[in-house]
Parts: structure tokens; C-alpha cells; sequence
């Protein structure tokens, strides 16, 4: 099977987060990227909070953060990658000077290929967005800055107990899924997407939470932060209206029926 290869000599990009941002949460990132020897992305990544010296370090450290959280990182991403970028960018289309708006985050593409560079900004930003918080979240991934995506769905009743653990790579872009003892079963990335959109929708409340695994009857959630999350106590929906919760036992409920047959 003939390799793909990356279609640019260099990609770079430029991204910085809506204005709107406050400190300590805005940033700024490059990333610059060239084929690898042997396939896949050799990446240069390299990420800046900004405007933290108006703000003093309890706030900073209030917010979760630590007073340092700047980060530098050069390695490779595997093959799949190459795909991926790619795609988006013979697919996107772009502006030269996009229109400036308070809500949304800036995004430079540079693509240079035998000397020639061209730029702009993509027209489809939200498309864009979520393509690069999966290559930042492999970034972070590879450089074991943080772990793969881990979540637990448990369903404890007086009949018996159901666990549907899901695990996911953002490196490799694998997902897969374990009912129970069951051998663990592939899925489709793009599942990923979905059962994150839904279940995050949700308000977690962690304070309400619990650091031992349940034993009591209830619905829980586990998100790989060593907390679990009752749904109706610590798993809320955000509107009195809205129906999240529903929404996540009903995405939970289609994956045990796919799992099981």
C-alpha cells in the first residue's frame, strides 16, 4: 500500500484564542509542521499564555492553573496525521484578511511548498477549531503531558451491575469500547465526537462527587479524573430545561445494545 505524504513542504500554524478570553485562560500557539523520515509529522509546537502579569498568583493558581504553564514541544505524530492535515487543507477554503470578532479565535494557515508560500484564514473556523484541539490534545499526549481519554459509564440496580469503559487515542486516533469483561471492540472515531459533545453538555458538579468507586444503586460517570459522578447529584443539566441527562443514558444505552450483540 503506497504511503501518503505530507502535500506542503511546511504548514504553519497560528492560533490565539477569541478576545474575549480572559487571563489566565488566553493563548497563543504555532505550530509548524514537516513530513517525518519514514512517514507521519514531525511537529514543532509551541504554546504562550497571555496577559498574566495583571493578575496576581492566587488568581492564576484559583483557576487551576500554575504560574509557569507555558510549554514547548518537538516530536513526531504517526501517519494517520498526514491524512488528517492533509484533508483539511485541501478541503478548506480561505481569506486573506478574515473579519475581526470579538467571539472568535484567530487561525493562520501558512503552507509553503518549493519555496512558495500562501496564507490565509479559513473560512470554516469551526471546523477548524475542533481539528486543531485534536492535534493539540495528541500533542499533549505524546509528550505524556497528559493521558489518553479514559471514560466510565456504571449502571448499578438490584439486578446487576453495567460498565461500559471507553479509551481513546488521540496520537493514533483510535477509540474503542469494553462492556463490561468483554474483549474490547473498535469504533469509529467519529463515535468519539458525539459522546463527547453529549456528555459534556452536562454541569459537573465536583464537589459532589466521590473518589471511591460506587457500590450504591445509581448512574455514574468516571472522566480519568479519579472522580465519580452520580447523574441527577453531580451530573446536572445545565437549563431546567434542557435534557442532557436523558441524553447521555440514552447514548450509553445504544452503545451497550451495539457491544452486546
Amino acid at each position: 500500500m503506497r504511503t501518503e505524504h505530507l502535500r506542503y513542504d511546511e504548514v504553519l500554524i497560528n492560533y490565539q484564542t477569541a478576545p474575549v478570553v480572559p487571563a489566565p485562560y488566553a493563548y497563543y500557539y504555532t505550530m509548524r509542521i514537516t513530513p517525518a523520515e519514514g512517514g507521519g509529522i514531525q511537529l514543532q509546537f509551541d504554546m504562550k499564555y497571555l496577559d498574566r502579569e495583571e493578575l496576581d498568583e492566587d488568581e492564576i493558581i484559583g483557576e487551576g492553573f500554575t504560574l509557569n504553564d507555558d510549554f514547548s514541544w518537538q516530536g513526531n505524530l504517526p501517519q494517520v496525521w498526514v491524512s488528517e492535515l492533509n484533508s483539511i487543507l485541501t478541503h478548506s477554503q480561505y481569506v486573506q484578511e478574515a473579519e475581526e470578532n470579538e467571539l472568535e479565535e484567530f487561525i493562520e494557515v501558512v503552507m509553503t511548498q518549493q519555496g512558495d508560500a500562501e496564507s490565509g484564514s479559513p473560512e470554516d473556523k469551526e471546523t477548524w477549531a475542533y481539528f486543531l484541539q485534536e492535534l493539540m490534545q495528541a500533542i499533549f499526549e505524546a509528550a505524556g503531558r497528559e493521558n489518553q481519554f479514559e471514560m466510565e459509564y456504571l449502571r448499578i440496580n438490584s439486578q446487576k451491575e453495567t460498565s461500559i469503559s471507553l479509551n481513546a487515542s488521540f496520537v493514533n486516533k483510535t477509540f474503542s469500547i469494553q462492556l463490561d469483561k468483554q474483549p474490547r471492540e473498535q469504533m469509529d472515531w467519529k463515535k468519539l465526537e458525539e459522546v463527547m459533545g453529549t456528555v459534556f453538555k452536562a454541569e459537573f458538579m465536583s464537589d459532589q462527587a466521590t473518589e471511591t468507586r460506587p457500590t450504591h444503586e445509581g448512574t455514574y460517570i468516571t472522566t480519568g479524573d479519579g472522580l465519580w459522578y452520580k447523574l441527577g447529584e453531580a451530573v446536572l443539566n445545565p437549563t431546567p430545561k434542557s435534557k442532557v441527562l436523558p441524553q447521555i443514558e440514552n447514548l450509553f444505552d445504544k452503545l451497550e445494545r451495539r457491544v452486546a450483540v
